[in-house]
């Protein structure tokens, strides 16, 4: 019989601009993904907050091999992991690696985010998409992508 694991992820923002450091916790986020497994992280403010990579449309994942070492690329040195409608790559090294994609997928990039205005307007923040056929993922970073862009068909 086997265990219900449970994972919560939660941690810290020291400020709700550090981008890299935002993409690296979704990454590693979005490499573990279960049915069970959930994301959390804020800017140690007791206001509500919204940050739009939460609602990135990568799709469903693609199963969870036995270990964490069968995602690593060995050709780029990134950890990746498929989704229906795109890719996660994730950089635990402190220098840049760079991940050929063999085709046109769209990289993801947050504009804004953090405390919600007391109005409740969060149209402010939004994905942004760049198309590419191959990402530098920096150091301590990740990469989000995605095949099909929403609006695109």
């Amino acid at each position: 019989m086997g265990y219900l694991k449970i994972v919560i992820a939660q941690n810290y923002l020291d400020s709700s601009t550090d981008l890299a450091l935002r993409r690296f916790y979704l990454g590693n986020y979005l490499l573990i993904k279960c049915s069970y497994t959930y994301l959390n992280y804020f800017a140690r403010s007791f206001n509500p907050e919204w940050y739009p990579e939460w609602g990135v449309p990568i799709g469903t994942a693609s199963p969870l091999p036995a270990t964490i070492s069968e995602l690593r690329d060995a050709r780029s040195g990134l950890y990746t992991r498929s989704y229906s409608n795109g890719l996660v790559a994730v950089n635990p090294d402190t220098v840049p690696h760079t991940l050929s994609l063999g085709t046109m997928y769209y990289l993801v990039t947050p504009v804004g985010g953090g405390t919600v205005p007391d109005n409740g307007d969060i149209s402010g923040m939004r994905l942004s998409y760049t198309p590419v056929t191959r990402v530098v993922v920096a150091g301590n970073d990740a990469a989000i992508l995605v095949r099909v862009r929403p609006g695109s068909k």
